[in-house]
């Protein structure tokens, strides 16, 4: 083999070895971006779960509330109802007293 014929061959390996290191190369970047596709799904993935539960929780904060204010709004009526059972209770001794105090009247006048 003369020396022109092996600066031939020596070009068409490194032309060929050049071939496969850009093969590589696209290959690699191929996979990067498959990876990096593949982790921005699964990032929006979790990020529509994430959502989803705050979502949720957003919902039972706000029934929360609105309990907790129907219970307070409960425990109002119910003071007021229990202030005037009270009043209800003292107006009918008072009048038990009364009712009382003539019965003792009129067995003294019967007498």
């Amino acid at each position: 083999m003369n020396d022109e014929q092996e600066n031939r061959l020596v070009t068409m390996k490194d032309n060929q070895v050049k071939n496969i290191l850009a093969s590589l190369a696209i290959a690699a970047v191929g996979c990067l971006a498959y990876w990096a596709y593949d982790a921005q799904v699964r990032v929006d993935e979790y990020n529509a779960k994430v959502n989803s539960l705050t979502e949720t929780i957003s919902g039972i904060s706000a029934k929360q509330s609105a309990d907790q204010e129907s219970n307070l709004k409960d425990l109002e009526e119910n003071k007021i109802v229990e202030d005037k059972v009270k009043a209800l209770e003292a107006t009918v001794q008072s009048q038990q007293v009364a009712i009382d105090e003539l019965t003792a009247k009129l067995s003294r006048k019967k007498k």
